[in-house]
């Protein structure tokens, strides 16, 4: 079992520093974008959604490094000052409170889109607004932006 726990570890660590790399990435895309937008007069929708899906991907994959080596955020006015054993039992109940949750929902959103950008979909507007029931309120407009797979272009034409 250690070898395994071992091997999770070293893969998470490798993980972090490729990932740690797609900084530079987004700082690339972001200045190409800026200089493209105000320089030139252009924006290009591309350089956008790579900024944004890069970031995102950042953030996630910070987010479970940072878990990983406990050093995320939380209060420890009244954390630091308890035991190791209430410590695993808040960091268990604050998982499966908060992190699953959401891992739920983010999956489920993420299938129902998929299959939405793989059926005849009616309803877009503009290049990637699409709306529906099941949307999660975004600043209270009830639309979302779904994230489509290369091959899913014929439906923004």
């Amino acid at each position: 079992m250690k070898a395994v726990l071992h091997t999770i570890d070293l893969v998470s660590d490798w993980t972090a520093k490729v990932i740690s790399w797609l900084a530079v990435a987004l700082v690339v895309v972001l200045v190409f974008d800026v200089v493209e937008r105000y320089v030139f007069g252009g924006a290009t929708i591309w350089a956008y959604e790579t900024g944004v899906m890069l970031g995102a991907t950042i953030y996630i994959m910070g987010w479970a490094y940072v878990h990983r080596i406990r050093e995320h955020i939380r209060v420890d006015v009244f954390y630091v000052h308890l035991s190791p054993r209430v410590q695993v039992i808040i960091d268990i109940v604050g998982t499966l409170l908060f992190l699953l949750p959401l891992l739920y929902v983010m999956i489920d959103t993420s299938i129902f889109l998929y299959g939405a950008c793989l059926g005849n979909w009616r309803g877009i507007v503009g290049d990637f607004l699409v709306p529906t029931s099941r949307s999660l309120p975004n600043h209270g407009s009830g639309w979302i932006v779904p994230v489509c797979p290369s091959n899913c272009g014929a439906l923004y034409s």
